[in-house]
């Protein structure tokens, strides 16, 4: 008589006929059997059309893999040469949509189940880099790429409560995940330490920007090229900074032509001749000091255009307390270099109405109104309340454009205006990317740059934040390199 062999027994049936041979478990799970697909989204033009019927939906592996090579991508723009830093940002990628290798998040794309608690799917790849990897950085940045930053306890209390199971459920979606991707590595990742606790926050404020905006864009690019029916990426613009440097050189001739003999315009080409001079010097804090009607539009710019060409940064951020002053330096900065350059960002700014694709097509929003997202642009002009919530909101929306202010030139306009106590943190944070932060401590490394109004030679080098303010208010008005109050 042939012996039979089972997979599994009904605890409740102790009948033998109840149970599964283990050849149909075999033939059930095999090879022959087909593989389960999962998605990341649906087909952009009809929702509703299932993939069998022709629905075009994006691959969830095709998601996780472009949304993961764009952060580290990112990442490496940010802190050159940081493989731990990379890496993370690379595993932040894979993991943030863990959770919707569910079956139910995937019953919910196909309308075969609501929206609901239990087709939230960040938490599950946070619950992974907290368990797995004993990195809360990595985890923070995933548990919040859609629902904005959570604090310690509502995150532990997210992953380790009842509610999703976290804990208990993210294995099996690592298993699935690691069918299309392999075993992931995350020996290399940013782990809890005893590390400076505002260091590892600006950190993941980081890894949150990366993440928010490489995802964002990889369902942007797949949902454009499925609507317009053609490969499409968002529109950007280079930024070439020695370029605009001879343009803004060129705007200051013109005007020095006009009046070549007044006694305030050659002050004004000395105070730019100074900044241009500064723009060669090492990376740091600079405070420009300058009476109203001195020129400061033109040679701040200058300054940042020369600083960013010697080291090689990738924009510049003009940060402006007033909507009357941004409004009037961003069209001096747009005549001088072109709309294509300068984007202004603030709560006035007029937004061109979006274009339509076709009749049936929804429209599309402009390139300004893109770029305002992410700052993806090589001159920002800003409100100083758009710039301090990009450092510390909590929001996806808010926190996008941090990544992007790294490796920048930033100017603070009238940064007197700023009371001591709000300029604090900020400081912090500047001092944090110049000294610690996203760099390699060396002469050569190219590090986030940071301008406080902009250069003057005779301010000590990289001074504590609260002097550099004090002592600022405290200056008699004086040009550069003239001596004369």
């Amino acid at each position: 008589m042939d012996r039979e062999f089972y997979a599994h027994s009904r605890p409740d049936n102790p009948d033998r006929d109840t149970w599964q041979p283990l050849q149909d478990h075999l033939k059930s799970s095999g090879p022959d059997k087909p593989k389960q697909i999962f998605y990341a989204h649906t087909d952009p033009k009809n929702p509703h059309l299932l993939p069998e019927d022709g629905g075009r939906w994006q691959l969830l592996k095709d998601h996780l893999l472009r949304t993961a090579k764009q952060a580290r991508k990112f990442a490496l723009k940010v802190k050159k040469g940081d493989k731990t830093f990379a890496q993370t940002a690379y595993v932040a990628g894979l993991l943030h949509d863990l959770g919707k290798y569910r079956q139910e998040f995937q019953d919910y794309l196909k309308g075969q189940k609501d929206a609901g608690f239990d087709t939230h799917h960040a938490v599950y790849g946070a619950a992974a880099c907290c368990c797995e990897a004993n990195s809360s950085v990595t985890g923070f940045a995933i548990a919040g790429h859609h629902a904005g930053l959570h604090n310690a306890a509502n995150l532990s209390q997210i992953i380790e409560g009842s509610k999703y199971a976290a804990t208990t459920k993210y294995s099996m979606l690592l298993s699935l995940l690691c069918n299309d991707f392999g075993k992931i590595d995350y020996s290399k990742l940013i782990k809890d330490s005893g590390d400076d606790i505002l260091r590892l926050e600006f950190i993941t404020r980081m890894l949150f920007s990366i993440l928010v905006d490489a995802d964002r864009l990889n369902s942007e690019e797949w949902g454009q090229s499925i609507i317009q029916g053609i490969a499409w990426r968002r529109h950007t613009f280079a930024f070439h900074p020695e370029t605009l440097l001879q343009r803004i050189i060129a705007a200051r001739e013109s005007k020095a032509s006009i009046h070549q003999k007044d006694k305030l315009n050659k002050l004004r080409n000395t105070i730019f001749d100074e900044c241009l001079k500064a723009g060669q010097k090492k990376q740091g804090f600079f405070s420009l000091t300058v009476p109203t009607g001195g020129g400061k539009t033109l040679s701040s710019m200058a300054f940042a255009l020369a600083h960013a060409t010697k080291h090689r940064l990738k924009r510049v951020i003009v940060v402006i307390p007033y909507l009357s002053i941004i409004e009037q330096n961003a069209k001096e900065y747009r005549d001088i270099f072109g709309v294509e350059q300068v984007l202004e960002h603030h709560c006035a700014v007029e937004v061109p109405e979006k274009k339509a694709i076709g009749d049936s097509e929804p429209a599309e929003a402009s390139y300004l109104e893109k770029a305002m997202e992410n700052w993806d642009m090589p001159i920002i002009i800003t409100t100083s309340v758009q710039f301090i919530e990009t450092l510390f909101s909590n929001k996806p929306g808010r926190v996008r454009k941090l990544h992007n202010i790294a490796r920048s030139v930033v100017i603070f306009d009238e940064v007197q205006t700023m009371p001591i106590h709000l300029l604090n943190p900020p400081v912090k944070y500047h001092l944090l990317l110049i000294h610690n932060h996203l760099m390699n401590i060396s002469n050569h490394s190219l590090v986030p740059e940071r301008v406080f109004q902009v250069s003057h030679p005779a301010m000590a080098r990289q001074p504590q934040p609260l002097s550099v303010y004090r002592s600022r208010m405290a200056f008699p008005c004086r040009t550069f390199g003239s001596g004369e109050h």
